[in-house]
């Protein structure tokens, strides 16, 4: 189900008008699974079609190391990469400097979920542990640092500038993810351009399917559904 809830969760979203954000999205997920479970055990046959759909899109997809969460770009998006890509060069160095101060708590948080394989609930065992370990460690940090330089002001700047620091983090990584990914479809569409035709034609196809299998309901003919569409 994976590659169709990743194709799909985030058009419906943006459709439904909802923020784009985790619980939204944990929410669109599960939505999908429970859709797409009951149209599979209504309609096994027409759920087939949408697995070898997804199949072949995977393959498409995974061999060319694309997100199926993000493909594909609008042309806007596609004009926002320059600023982007700007944008996170000039701030490198802050990046660096909060990632040095946030390290212990990241380290800690991917090695308490290393062996968890769900992603969902890795996000969410993450999240927890953060949420107890960065203020605990900016303590430690602030303190250590009011020690060594004995200076309030500087202590208070340092301060200020660790929880700034931990969401400049976490929001510059994804930028950066985001980025390298997009890129990574600019190089696609150019030197692979029959492929790209073909992933364009399932990426759609699967939303159209997924459209009609979230709306669902039991007394309605799928296919007659399909046909009149």
């Amino acid at each position: 189900y994976k590659v169709i809830i990743d194709t799909f969760a985030s058009e419906y979203i943006s459709k439904m008008n909802l923020p784009n954000n985790h619980p939204n999205m944990v929410d669109a997920q599960m939505l999908c699974i429970e859709q797409i479970n009951k149209f599979r055990a209504k309609k096994p046959d027409d759920f087939l079609l949408l697995a070898a759909d997804a199949l072949e899109y995977n393959l498409l997809l995974s061999r060319r190391s694309l997100d199926p969460s993000i493909y594909k770009m609008s042309s806007r998006q596609k004009w926002s990469l320059i600023p982007l890509i700007v944008l996170l060069v000039g701030s490198l160095p802050i990046f660096v400097y909060s990632f040095i101060n946030s390290i212990f708590p990241i380290v800690i948080a991917k090695m308490a979920t290393a062996k968890i394989k769900d992603l969902q609930f890795i996000s969410s065992v993450r999240f927890a542990i953060g949420l107890l370990l960065f203020p605990l460690f900016h303590i430690i940090q602030i303190v250590v640092f009011a020690l060594i330089t004995k200076d309030l002001i500087y202590t208070l700047i340092y301060a200020a500038s660790l929880p700034i620091g931990a969401f400049i983090v976490f929001e510059w990584k994804k930028r950066a993810e985001l980025v390298w990914a997009r890129l990574r479809e600019v190089k696609f569409n150019i030197f692979s351009p029959k492929r790209v035709k073909r992933l364009q034609e399932l990426n759609v196809d699967i939303k159209n399917q997924m459209w009609k299998i979230v709306n669902f309901k039991e007394e309605e003919d799928y296919m007659s559904n399909s046909d009149a569409n």
